[in-house]
């Protein structure tokens, strides 16, 4: 055998690859062994995929490997159980509760705990469970970039609500109408008419009041916001009023 080249870099490239494209870690690497002996065959793809057939059951003959392997899928099997059955969110909700979480230490101190106990994986709940312990400890800036990672692996717009909330929190405007256009366009929002109400709050502070007052009129269809969004939006006809005279005034002048 030849020695290595670059080229052996290629079957970890391409499992990588293919694991953040997909989010599919046994089909990634399964592509990252079908092109390690398809090298190892002078390029050639079926005999590649006959060799890696035959690898991969004589890794599995090996008991030692089947123990590791069947203990990954026991512990793989295990999370998505606790996580399924609500046990992260039920967490994070008995913290909230207890008010435990109240001080950036206590937030650091949480993040620590949970990742010697369930971050064994790089999730959406994972990184949730870090944003909102951030979040409750007023520590929004560090609370940034765990959401924007699980908005990144979450199929609705929730988290991207929550990030934008965080974003209007620190007065980041354009940052939290991106997020929250992101969170409208995605869909599954609970609360929708909570979300117009922060959508335009932050359009209201960019002063881009003709978008604020579509969102806000979104936001007065829902019964349980409809107060608070018409009286958003007799404030942002007061202030494009105010502008329009402002403008005549210098205009005469």
């Amino acid at each position: 055998m030849s020695d290595p080249t670059w080229i052996s870099l290629l079957p970890p490239l391409l499992a990588i690859t293919l694991a953040i494209i997909s989010r599919q870690v046994y089909l990634s690497l399964a592509g990252g062994v079908w092109l390690g002996w398809t090298i190892l065959e002078g390029w050639n793809p079926g005999t590649g995929l006959v060799r890696a057939i035959d690898g991969t059951v004589a890794v599995l003959s090996d008991p030692g490997d089947a123990r590791v392997i069947l203990f990954t899928l026991v512990i793989g099997a295990l999370i998505a159980t606790v996580e399924s059955s609500g046990g992260v969110r039920g967490f994070v909700s008995f913290l909230e509760s207890r008010h435990w979480v109240d001080s950036p230490r206590r937030a650091r101190l949480l993040a620590w705990m949970a990742g010697v106990t369930l971050f064994i994986e790089s999730n959406m709940n994972n990184w949730r469970t870090l944003a909102q312990s951030w979040q409750i400890a007023q520590e929004d800036e560090k609370a940034l970039p765990a959401y924007a990672r699980a908005s990144q692996l979450a199929s609705d717009g929730e988290l991207d609500m929550r990030l934008a909330q965080s974003y209007a929190n620190l007065a980041r405007w354009d940052e939290c109408i991106e997020s929250g256009r992101t969170a409208l366009n995605r869909g599954g929002v609970s609360r929708t008419d909570q979300l117009n109400l922060l959508l335009g709050n932050c359009l209201v502070e960019a002063r881009r009041y003709g978008e604020a007052l579509e969102v806000f009129r979104a936001a007065a269809r829902d019964d349980r916001s409809r107060a608070s969004a018409n009286q958003w939006i007799a404030f942002v006809q007061g202030e494009q009023r105010r502008e329009r005279e402002l403008d005549a005034m210098l205009s005469r002048g």
